[in-house]
């Protein structure tokens, strides 16, 4: 690896469709593994936090990487780094969670100061508002279905857990929702208890 400290982020997202596993250093840059040993990959940011995948229509692979210094760094294929920042519009650097969503918006974004944000088509855009959120400072989001198929998007934070469904917030126990000291830092959805449920 290019350091010894990840911040969790060893995550496989099979970029040129032979499921390399790629890991955030922090401070070190970006690594990935793949004919069976670790390399360093040029990257502009020394500080990636997070990953993610998404194709475009044709079936190209883009690699997104949220970092704290520079906000999301993206590349198509092989090609050339390229950077969505504050000079793009994005409303801060810090990217904490980046999650590919498969219904549009086409990527939501976590950010340690502006919530949750989307990027589509259209640009950035702000979903919930920020005050709307238990605290700013967002960690991950998960989008799920509910019984009668509608889309809900969860969404972690550092005071607490809100769920959305056709843009109303759901109802959550205070303990989850309204607790300042309560810092969710990710999301899964998992059969394993029986059923599909969202854990915390």
């Amino acid at each position: 690896l290019p350091g010894k400290r990840c911040n969790d982020n060893l995550e496989t997202v099979g970029a040129d469709r032979e499921s390399r596993i790629w890991a955030c250093c922090w401070s070190k840059g970006l690594g990935v593994f793949e004919k069976g040993a670790w390399r360093a990959v040029p990257f502009p940011s020394n500080y990636p936090i997070s990953l993610a995948e998404t194709r475009t229509p044709s079936g190209e692979s883009i690699l997104w990487v949220g970092t704290n210094d520079m906000g999301v760094v993206w590349r198509e294929g092989n090609g050339p780094w390229r950077v969505l920042g504050p000079a793009s519009g994005l409303p801060s650097v810090g990217v904490y969670a980046l999650q590919a969503s498969g219904t549009r918006p086409d990527l939501w974004m976590g950010l340690r100061e502006g919530g949750l944000v989307s990027l589509n088509l259209g640009g950035f855009t702000t979903f919930p508002r920020r005050e709307d959120l238990p605290n700013p400072a967002t960690s991950a989001s998960l989008e799920t279905r509910s019984s009668d198929g509608d889309a809900i998007l969860w969404i972690a934070t550092e005071g607490g857990l809100t769920a959305w469904k056709a843009g109303k917030k759901l109802p959550l126990p205070p303990i989850l929702s309204g607790n300042p000291n309560l810092l969710v830092n990710t999301l899964i959805q998992t059969t394993a208890f029986g059923g599909s449920k969202v854990v915390a």
